[in-house]
């Protein structure tokens, strides 16, 4: 759908970056190839961060997707985004995004226009998403929201909130 949505716009690349694992799709992939449509391998982290920020649209259209390493890499390193409306990214990306139907190559093309066509006008709303992912959606950020969510669990467990108890009573005496 990504590769159909691109054909009306070939003045464009399309950069596919990454490995197939599914040999039904790789051949439904080579069929619907254009030919503004380039395919890499998977990258080193510091060359798919140059990539990312080389990119003026990262897309992601996906059917089901949580919430992509991709998505947050993309907009740490400031590139537009067309993503998919099936998905929490949303919850992360918020209206920094362009969202579609993965569906409807129409809502693909129109959301991938939109944040080409909005690049400049939008580049200080781009840093600011930037920052904040960078800040809010690192590794130690991850652990300690996974922490908190533990405690809180282990709060409405009776054993739970009993070994919290302990251990806060034996962490005092120390």
């Amino acid at each position: 759908m990504l590769m159909e949505a691109m054909r009306r716009t070939p003045q464009r690349t399309l950069v596919i970056i990454g490995r197939n694992h599914e040999p039904l799709y790789g051949a439904i992939f080579q069929m619907c190839r254009t030919a503004n449509t380039i395919v890499l391998p998977p990258l080193p982290e510091e060359e798919l961060a140059g990539a990312y920020a080389a990119a003026r649209v990262v897309a992601q259209p996906s059917w089901d997707e949580v919430v992509s390493l991709s998505t947050l890499n993309a907009a740490a390193c400031e590139a537009a985004l067309a993503l998919t409306r099936n998905s929490y990214e949303h919850e992360y990306i918020r209206d920094d995004a362009f969202y579609c139907d993965p569906g409807s190559v129409e809502s693909i093309a129109r959301a991938i226009d939109l944040a080409w066509n909005t690049y400049e006008s939008r580049a200080e709303r781009r840093a600011q998403l930037a920052a904040r992912v960078r800040r809010d959606y690192t590794w130690d950020e991850a652990a300690k929201a996974v922490e908190r969510a533990v405690r809180r669990a282990m709060e409405y467990n009776p054993r739970g909130a009993v070994r919290l108890r302990d251990r806060r009573q034996a962490g005092s005496r120390t």
